[in-house]
Parts: structure tokens; C-alpha cells; sequence
């Protein structure tokens, strides 16, 4: 009998998981760290929140200076503090569960899916809440005062006496929605430094700043008007040009003609004192601030017989030879941020524009540059030559911060394109190697 060979074969091993691809460890090593990281930061925001809550003493210390609004900004901060961390733990918690866990079950994931859904959904309609309040279009329809301001627009601003009330209503939503400008705010808890000042000195003589920021109009209460008229200089300054009442509609007033009956209780006040948008004076002189702000509201200053240039924008500007309101002034056209005026000077003078000043705008005498100065504290002054000229003012800041924002724009839009198509590569190679 022959001897068959026989041959050995070797146990038979356990198969082993193919080792997964360098790349995929270093992407699941980032996605750990990533969502640990957004779950500490939803930690700190939870833990800055706790102690804000408990310190809401200090808080209100801090922010004695915003009077009533104090509690409500301490308030809001930390709401705004524990909606920050639960939306950043939410996210953390998607983040585990659709990239880092092992829960597989389609009904499961979908169930996540929808409750992240429901997550961001129920966020933005819980703060839309706060931004956005509907109101009917009857409330910003014009009316009989409305039509009146508007008809001495753009040459003249209007004035409140008071903002209690509807007042306050028209200036924050109706006279914006109509374009009409005034010299009131509604609220400038962080008011500029110059402007500050101008408004502190000018305070002790409201009808001379009425004057120098071209108001044409002021509205006011015929209660307060009554007691004005007992102070002569009120009396010559202002005279009624429409008397009117008020009735509650919907969100805002209806106004009712004045009747023999009924007085009414509100009326517009025309400014009789000269208030020009632009004016050509032909005396000027250099004088610091501290001087120009101690004798703008002087009774004895007389405004626009003699402009008051600050020392630092007095370069080139000769001297004059003469005072008070000199030519003409025609408006050619008007936008905000851009004006054209045909002026004609007999003599050089000084185009007073009662319009703030900034190192942002600029002029054109006759297609020529000019340079903007600040003149009365404040406001804006152009050295005209004598004859007839065309001057433009354009509001134009310098370009190249935008420049640079574009720039930026275009280097993330650059590394969010570098980062798909690294991903993408990443998954051709990741679908390579499984195939192979």
C-alpha cells in the first residue's frame, strides 16, 4: 500500500478587523476633542451665569448709571448667558450622538435629527419674540403735523418740547418711517464727548440751539406753551401755526383739527428767529473751544453775524473783513451724506452748514477741493470766495477699511472651499481603500 502525502494545513485563524486608516483616527481624535471642547464651553457659560445670578447686586451697582434700565440689562445677561450654554450643549450632544456614538438605529438617529430640528426652531421663535413687533400701517400714515414738517424738509429740522407720550411714539417710529428729522432722541445713553458738551452749554438757551441746528418747527403740549408765553423771549421766538388733539388708534394717534369747541390740547410752534440748513456769513474768527461754547448760548451773541472757527481748521482761511449774513443760497439738490448749493457771495464769506462736523466730508468749490471746518463748536464751515460758485458736500470715508473686509470675506470663503474639497478627498481615499 503506498504512502499517501499528506499535507498540513494550518489552523484556521479568527478574521481581524481591517485597521482603520490613519486619516480617520486623526478625524475621530478631533471630533472627540472638539465636542468635549463645546461641552466645557457650555460649563463656563453655565458656571458665568450662576455667578451673575448671584451677584445681581453688583451688577445693578455697575449699571446704576442707566437708571430704570439697570435690573433689565443685569437680567438679560444672564438669560442671555444660560441660553448660550443650553444651545451649546445641545450642540455638543448632536455632535456625539450623529458622528461619535455607536447608536446605529435609523429611527433613533431620525428621532435626534428632528429633536435638533425642534431645538433651533423653538430657539429663533423664542427670540424673535424680542426684535420683532408687527404694527398696522395706519399707525404711520401722515397726518396734518406730519404734512407740515414734511413741507419744510430738508432746510429745516423739527423740535419736541416734550417726548412723553405719543410724542415719544412719533419719534421713534413715525417721523423716521417718514423721513422726518428732528433734533430729539429717543435715548443716547453713550453720547459722544463734543456732542455732550454742545448740549450742555446750549441747554441754558434752548431757542439759540433750536437756531443754530435749523429748526423750523416745535412741537408742544398747549399746557406747557401757556406757560412759556409768560417769559418774553419764548413770546418773540415761536408763534402758534397749528393747533390740533389726539385720540388713541390702534397702535398710535389719530390727530383732530383744532375747532371752535376744541382748542386742543397740542399744536406746532413755527421758530421765527433766522434758522438756516446753509448760510453764507461774512465774518469769521478763530477761537477755542472752551471760549465758543461759553458764548454760543451768551444772550449777547448774535448767531450768524460771526462764524467761530475751531483753531485747528484755520489754516489758509484770511481774514475778514466785514460780518453778518451776506448773498444767497440755493439748494440744487439734496440726499443724505450729499448736497449741491449754488451760492453767490459778494464777498468771501464763510458757508455755514448746521450739520455736524466730520473729518469724513468733503468739498468741492467749482470742481475744486475745499477743505471742511468744524465752525461753532459743532457745525460744518466752507471758505466761499467771492462771486458765484457750485459747491458740493459729500460724506465720503475712506475706503480701505472695506477693502479689508472684503479681503476677509474672501480668505474664509477661500479655507471653507480648501476645507470641502479636503473632506472630499479624504472620503475618495476612505472609499478606495474599502473598495481595495
Amino acid at each position: 500500500m503506498s504512502k499517501k502525502s499528506r499535507t498540513k494545513t494550518p489552523a484556521a485563524q479568527p478574521s481581524r478587523p481591517a485597521p482603520a486608516p490613519a486619516g480617520n483616527a486623526r478625524a475621530a481624535a478631533w471630533l472627540r476633542g472638539f465636542t468635549v471642547g463645546a461641552a466645557a464651553c457650555g460649563l463656563l457659560l453655565t458656571l458665568w451665569a450662576v455667578v451673575l445670578a448671584a451677584g445681581r447686586a453688583g451688577e445693578l451697582q455697575r449699571y446704576a448709571g442707566w437708571g430704570e434700565y439697570a435690573g433689565v440689562i443685569a437680567d438679560n445677561k444672564v438669560a442671555a448667558l444660560w441660553h448660550g450654554a443650553l444651545m451649546t450643549f445641545a450642540a455638543a450632544a448632536a455632535l456625539w450622538f450623529f458622528l461619535l456614538s455607536r447608536v446605529r438605529s435609523a429611527a433613533a438617529r431620525q428621532v435626534a435629527a428632528w429633536a435638533l430640528v425642534l431645538i433651533v426652531a423653538g430657539d429663533a421663535v423664542w427670540l424673535s419674540r424680542h426684535y420683532i413687533k408687527t404694527m398696522p400701517l395706519s399707525a404711520l400714515e401722515e397726518n396734518a403735523v406730519t404734512r407740515l414738517l414734511k413741507a419744510d424738509m430738508p432746510e429745516h429740522r423739527a423740535a419736541l418740547l416734550s417726548q412723553d407720550g405719543f410724542y415719544n411714539w412719533w419719534l421713534t417710529y413715525l417721523f423716521p418711517y417718514l423721513d422726518i428729522k428732528t433734533v430729539n432722541f429717543t435715548q443716547m445713553p453713550r453720547m459722544p464727548a463734543d456732542y455732550a458738551n454742545y448740549l450742555a452749554a446750549l441747554q441754558r438757551n434752548p431757542t439759540r440751539y433750536w437756531q443754530l441746528a435749523a429748526v423750523g418747527h416745535v412741537l408742544a403740549p398747549a399746557e406747557l406753551w401757556n406757560r412759556l408765553q409768560h417769559d418774553r423771549p419764548w413770546q418773540t421766538a415761536l408763534t402758534p401755526v397749528l393747533r390740533y388733539d389726539v385720540t388713541p388708534e390702534e397702535s398710535g394717534v389719530r390727530v383732530i383739527p383744532a375747532a371752535p369747541g376744541a382748542p386742543g390740547r397740542h399744536l406746532v410752534l413755527r421758530l421765527t428767529l433766522p434758522s438756516p440748513r446753509y448760510a453764507l456769513v461774512a465774518g469769521w474768527r478763530t477761537m477755542d473751544d472752551k471760549s465758543v461754547l461759553e458764548r454760543l448760548p451768551n444772550p449777547a451773541f448774535t448767531p450768524f453775524e460771526t462764524v467761530l472757527v475751531a483753531p485747528e481748521c484755520a489754516a489758509g482761511l484770511p481774514a475778514s473783513a466785514s460780518a453778518g449774513m451776506t448773498g444767497s443760497v440755493e439748494r440744487v439738490s439734496y440726499r443724505p451724506g450729499r448736497v449741491v448749493l449754488n451760492v453767490n457771495a459778494p464777498q468771501a464769506a464763510m458757508l455755514r452748514a448746521a450739520d455736524k462736523y466730520d473729518s469724513d466730508w468733503k468739498a468741492w468749490v467749482d470742481d475744486s477741493p475745499a477743505p471742511v471746518r468744524r465752525v461753532d463748536y459743532i457745525a460744518q464751515g466752507v471758505f466761499i470766495p467771492a462771486g458765484r460758485h457750485t459747491l458740493r458736500m459729500e460724506y465720503a470715508p475712506v475706503r480701505w477699511p472695506l477693502y479689508i473686509q472684503g479681503l476677509g470675506f474672501l480668505i474664509v470663503l477661500g479655507a471653507a472651499l480648501a476645507l470641502m474639497a479636503g473632506a472630499l478627498r479624504r472620503r475618495r481615499e476612505t472609499l478606495r481603500d474599502a473598495a481595495a
